[in-house]
């Protein structure tokens, strides 16, 4: 682009830089005579110190033309020149070895179509794109310098053909992979798992089975653009996700590679910066697979999967979170039965600062997914006052009034067998699911809350004799 306006500092410094161009003409003379007379291939070096004589006295005449005040940004011969902004002016030069070497690699068939994609005709780009995809691999190195071009149209153009031949070569390397999976162990080739963007993760997570090397190929397949991202430039892990949750095969259910992927990745703290996701993220992903349960039971690869949820569940670094997501971590384990997860809901129950509604979903969840061994844990609860709500009795003038201690105690009750009215709970309805509104689960009177502890005690020391020795104080 020309510019007719200068100031007086743009001028002083076009002038040094002119002058240093100059300097660097007879510097480029003499060390080009000087390969030439000495090196073994003098013919090839003469050649190309002929060359650059010619080009240095064309920048000479650049120069004079730039000191006449016109200004813009161009290549001349061996020497590169760079205006931005009205104030900075770069003199960059291409020795006559680089030059040679140009010379040197005219046999590569993608050069003549790498030039022409920067053509001024639509046809003929286009018929140099589909001449660089043919070419493949060896026209990458070409297509990654093209896309950092001034010129937007080939940048973009050049990027495009860097995903898709990329993403083609991929595929092949796949395919060979595929193949190989079809031979008896023994006879396998360990090389053509060489290149495989995250296949090293899925193996590090999963083990190396012939269902993980199924499971990767599909999630190669489907999320190819992700997967050639993540291996070229792992800086964007999170944009790669965000795209990934997109992905549905109707209803907002994922397909079981998606699913593999996704907690691949999110399990694969080295990816992500201080080796913590964004509260934010973590929450979209318990948010979606919370409604994919039956991905981890009812499909062929249902166990690999669950592998990896049971080891996101209790990784899962919740003491930084906000609430939404203790909600949704909390109906992700609930949903998929995750009993990896109990350590997490103990440190949710006995979180301080987390709400007392949580806290009790915690509990009612914990005392579901619990071992025998696990329950004891969860006893000392009983004694905790904090409030939760309160519940009318439907055709009653009876209000019941809940806290923490009584969602422990009828998880308790209901996890071992003991009936809830035989604890003189009223209208708590379906207490064995553990999905009623949490304050439905209290009593009327303290009077009554301490009959139904003793109650408790007295039944648990009586058909649970193993037990340790109780925390519960009346």
């Amino acid at each position: 682009m020309f510019r007719t306006t200068m100031n007086l500092g743009l001028a002083i410094m076009l002038l040094l830089s002119c002058s240093q161009l100059r300097s660097f003409a007879s510097n480029a003379r003499a060390d080009s005579n000087a390969r030439a007379a000495s090196n073994a291939s003098a013919a090839s070096n003469a050649s190309a110190a002929g060359r650059i004589e010619s080009k240095v006295e064309t920048a000479k005449g650049v120069c004079d033309f730039l000191q006449a005040g016109l200004l813009w940004g161009t290549r001349v011969g061996g020497a590169r020149f760079t205006i931005s902004s009205g104030l900075l002016f770069n003199v960059q030069v291409v020795g006559a070895d680089q030059v040679a070497g140009q010379d040197e690699n005219s046999d590569d068939p993608s050069k003549r179509w790498l030039d022409q994609l920067s053509d001024s005709s639509f046809a003929r780009r286009k018929d140099a794109a589909e001449q660089l995809k043919v070419i493949g691999a060896s026209a990458l190195p070409g297509l990654q310098r093209l896309s950092g071009s001034f010129n937007p149209d080939t940048a973009m153009l050049a990027k495009r053909l860097l995903i898709q031949i990329r993403k083609d070569v991929l595929l092949e390397r796949l395919e060979a992979f595929q193949k190989d999976l079809q031979l008896d162990s023994q006879l396998r080739n360990p090389e053509v798992e060489n290149g495989l963007p995250l296949w090293t993760l899925f193996k590090k997570s999963m083990g190396d089975s012939d269902g993980v090397r199924n499971l990767y190929s599909q999630a190669m397949e489907r999320h190819a653009a992700e997967f050639i991202e993540l291996q070229v430039d792992g800086s964007d892990v999170e944009g790669c996700l965000k795209r990934i949750l997109n992905t549905s095969i109707g209803r907002g259910l994922f397909p079981r590679e998606t699913i593999s992927t996704i907690l691949v990745l999110g399990n694969s703290k080295n990816l992500w910066p201080d080796a913590l996701l964004k509260p934010e993220m973590a929450n979209a992903i318990e948010q979606r697979l919370a409604y994919n349960t039956i991905a981890f039971s009812t499909n062929p690869y249902g166990e690999l999967n669950r592998k990896l949820l049971g080891e996101w569940c209790s990784n899962r670094d919740i003491e930084k979170q906000g609430q939404i997501s203790f909600n949704n971590y909390l109906l992700l384990v609930n949903n998929c039965q995750v009993t990896e997860a109990l350590p997490k809901l103990l440190a949710i129950i006995e979180g301080a600062r987390i709400p007392a509604y949580t806290r009790g979903t915690a509990i009612l969840y914990a005392s579901a997914l619990a071992t025998q061994e696990d329950l004891p844990k969860l006893e000392h609860i009983i004694n905790d006052q904090t409030t939760i709500g309160s519940h009318p009795v439907a055709q009653t003038n009876i209000s019941l009034r809940s806290n923490l201690g009584d969602l422990a105690l009828i998880g308790l009750a209901t996890r071992v067998g003991l009936e809830a009215e035989s604890l003189g709970m009223e209208g708590v309805g379906d207490a064995a699911s553990l999905q009623s509104s949490r304050n439905k689960f209290g009593f009327a009177s303290n009077a009554d809350r301490k009959r139904a502890i003793e109650t408790w005690l007295k039944w648990r020391q009586k058909n649970l004799p193993d037990w340790p020795k109780s925390p519960v104080k009346l």
